[in-house]
């Protein structure tokens, strides 16, 4: 009797795993996870047991806020210049402006801008910021005269919008 296992076709072969892949792929995720270990320390936080501290200095003073708004009446404009702080205040002046004589008309806008800032600025010399308001209807060449006269006192200028100016007038009539 013939085997039938000798006469069947050739014998499969298993064939090799290629283990070296796998043994370097082990090997670094065992570094890996070495390094990852040591620095757990380094992402702790320690915070350090609160406590209360006292205020030695004494408070500082408020901050002056000085606003200077303007509005239009008729054919006049009224500039308040008002500030908080320790010693709040006020000043307003009306300035006529004829549209007929427009350049004189704003020699007086800017003489009246530039007298109360400086009085301002005597009384409050550390102060470098003022706010600027204008009406709606105030033409974009009076707010440049009204800045041009407080730029040298008060160099660092915010504008503000003229619902807030219009507003805080309304308020003080």
């Amino acid at each position: 009797m013939l085997d039938l296992f000798v006469l069947s076709k050739k014998r499969h072969e298993i064939p090799d795993l290629n283990v070296v892949p796998i043994l370097d792929m082990l090997i670094s995720v065992i570094f890996f996870l070495l390094l990852t270990t040591t620095f757990l320390q380094f992402t702790k936080q320690s915070l350090p047991p609160s406590s209360l501290a006292k205020i030695t200095s004494p408070p500082r003073p408020p901050p002056v806020q000085a606003k200077l708004m303007g509005v239009m009446k008729g054919d006049s404009i009224h500039i308040v210049l008002n500030w908080n702080g320790e010693t709040p205040g006020s000043v307003s002046k009306i300035v006529a402006l004829d549209p007929a004589k427009t350049e004189e008309s704003q020699k007086a806008l800017l003489q009246t801008t530039t007298e109360m800032i400086t009085d301002f600025s005597g009384r409050f010399p550390a102060e470098k910021t003022i706010q600027i308001g204008l009406g709606e209807n105030v033409p974009y060449q009076d707010l440049i005269t009204i800045m041009d006269g407080a730029k040298d006192k008060l160099p660092d200028m915010v504008l503000f919008s003229y619902q807030e100016a219009t507003a805080r007038m309304n308020k003080r009539e």
